[in-house]
């Protein structure tokens, strides 16, 4: 019965670890899509694509630690310059992606108050 007990206790938890560091990882993503994006988009917007970026990067860093989610930026600004061909007029493949994905944590970062 204690072993059963335990191991319905470590799946609780593991499930748990495991459903945070995705949440961390989208935040992460989603903090690389919005510095990105503040490079291509308005300078009305700048300010907006900017607080995402710290916003989505500062829950991240606190859920995995910075190692982690730096390594995880770097790897995710990768993909998104790969993705666009490296070349910023092709950015709204990016927004594609992720604009919807990342529309929240945007939302989250620029509530006011």
């Amino acid at each position: 019965m204690y072993k059963i007990a335990l191991g319905i206790c470590l799946l609780i938890v593991t499930g748990s670890a495991f459903a945070i560091d995705e949440t961390a990882e989208r935040h992460i993503d989603c903090s690389a899509y919005f510095f990105m994006a503040a490079n291509v988009k308005s300078m009305a917007e700048f300010s907006a694509y900017y607080a995402g970026g710290e916003y989505g990067y500062n829950i991240g860093v606190r859920a995995v630690g910075e190692t982690r989610a730096l390594e995880r930026f770097n790897r995710t600004s990768n993909s998104i310059g790969k993705l666009i061909g490296r070349n910023w007029l092709q950015f709204g493949k990016a927004d594609e992606k992720y604009g919807v994905i990342c529309a929240d944590i945007f939302r989250a970062a620029n509530r006011p108050g």
